[in-house]
């Protein structure tokens, strides 16, 4: 990937569940761009966030580990949401996973960069 070029990422939750369809659950992942803006340099051109995938427009020199740091933390704000709110359908549609380190999947795998 050539580095300080511009990209366009697709982030896509686990299935196309719609994760992402109230105010709360945005602010999760607004958060967590705008702490990648300040603290990691990301360098944000655009985005739009719709109930189940990310869009987003951006710079930055050490992406593709950027973005799996950003999904493993989005995800773990997103599943404690969940339990908090007793959100058991969601947490039931998210258990599913083929991974044996883990219990809840709810960013699909790869992240989509071009």
């Amino acid at each position: 990937m050539e580095e300080n070029a511009l990209h366009f990422l697709m982030l896509t939750e686990l299935n196309w569940i719609p994760l992402v369809a109230c105010p709360a659950k945005v602010e999760i992942l607004l958060d967590a761009i705008r702490w990648r803006q300040v603290n990691r340099g990301w360098r944000l051109h655009g985005w739009a966030l719709l109930e189940d995938h990310g869009r987003l427009l951006l710079q930055d020199a050490g992406l593709s580990t950027e973005v799996a740091a950003s999904k493993s933390y989005t995800a773990r704000r997103l599943i404690d949401y969940f339990a908090e709110q007793r959100v058991e359908r969601i947490l039931y549609q998210i258990a599913w996973s083929n991974k044996a380190d883990r219990t809840f999947q709810v960013w699909d795998d790869g992240s989509h960069l071009h």
